[in-house]
């Protein structure tokens, strides 16, 4: 399953989490992917919000939430618990691109928002993990399902099980807000 969603949010909002995340006093943390942040973890089913009392994570995830609320809504699953959501902030680079992956073993569904337009695509394979496989592995062009080049107030979802990877911005910064979500069950 590959949805995209465009104008996930309306532009007004779409336009608030980037002024908002873009700021100079946003607060980033230098990470291993570069610049992140992250948000609220253990919220609970997106209809009665329970947030975990943890003040080391954000303030700005109540403002996040709606992303995540409609690619329910529009890619038709519903989810247990967000397991994470985290923002991140890339600047061009020569750097080479991640290798194909999956975030964990578990039945997830990943929704990607992207805060700005920028270059750098979101790749998706047609390859699901399978018991005994690695979390990370080298797969060729042709098994390429969806190329999402990031633009303002698109989501995509998809499977957690479906190997993706992000190519390195190079021309522009892109931010990309990435939610993975224990799911429990999937409407088609």
């Amino acid at each position: 399953m590959i949805v995209v969603i465009e104008d996930i949010v309306p532009k007004k909002y779409q336009e608030k989490i980037k002024k908002s995340i873009l700021n100079k006093s946003f607060p980033w943390y230098l990470g291993d992917l570069g610049l992140h942040h992250e948000f609220k973890h253990t919220i609970k089913d997106g209809i009665g919000v329970a947030m975990e009392d943890d003040n080391s994570r954000s303030n700005f995830t109540e403002m996040v939430l709606p992303i995540m609320r409609t690619a329910s809504e529009k890619g038709k699953f519903k989810y247990n618990t967000i397991d994470f959501a985290t923002a991140f902030l890339k600047a061009p680079t020569s750097a080479k691109d991640s290798l194909p992956h999956i975030y964990t073993k578990e039945k997830h569904i990943v929704v990607q928002y992207f805060v700005n337009d920028s270059d750098g695509d979101v790749i998706v394979y047609d390859k699901k993990w399978k018991s005994g496989m690695k979390k990370q592995l080298p797969l060729p062009e042709s098994s390429i399902e969806k190329r999402i080049t990031p633009k303002q107030g698109t989501a995509v979802v998809y499977t957690g099980h479906q190997y993706h990877t992000e190519e390195q911005p190079k021309l522009d910064h892109k931010c990309v807000i990435t939610f993975s979500a224990m799911f429990r069950d999937i409407l088609t």
